[in-house]
């Protein structure tokens, strides 16, 4: 009996090394090259991606509850502690006096993070930790 194997997998971006996901496949080499062609939404834009690991399960429930739950906070935890993944380095907290100098100077907040590489959402949690300090 031929069965398929499932598998979890933890991506490292070649261009951007802080930066990994996670996902799970029926076929490595063709999910790769997905991948790195720029056909995955959440991975394209720090394409070339590099398997880091690749966990294999016969069951398929497995694997998929074994991605969710390295996609929580516990998974990352348990996996930087296996030395599996290291996470990315915070950087939008270190741009909070340009975050403030720039909503000062009138600049919308989309635009702020457009030109600081940050995410809006950033953005606002930089303005809403500002005003609980002050």
């Amino acid at each position: 009996m031929d069965q398929k194997l499932h598998y979890v997998y933890i991506l490292r971006s070649l261009s951007k090394p802080d930066c990994y996901y996670t996902g799970c496949m029926q076929n490595s080499k063709t999910r790769l090259e997905d991948h790195n062609s720029g056909k995955n939404l959440h991975t394209k834009e720090h394409c070339t991606w590099q398997i880091k690991n690749l966990i294999a399960f016969s069951d398929s429930a497995k694997a998929v509850a074994f991605e969710r739950n390295l996609k929580t906070r516990s998974g990352r935890a348990f996996a930087k502690q296996k030395g599996k993944y290291k996470g990315r380095k915070p950087t939008a907290r270190e741009k909070a006096p340009q975050v403030t100098e720039l909503l000062e100077n009138g600049m919308t907040k989309q635009a702020i993070a457009d030109q600081l590489d940050i995410g809006v959402a950033s953005v606002y949690r930089i303005i809403k930790e500002g005003s609980l300090k002050g």
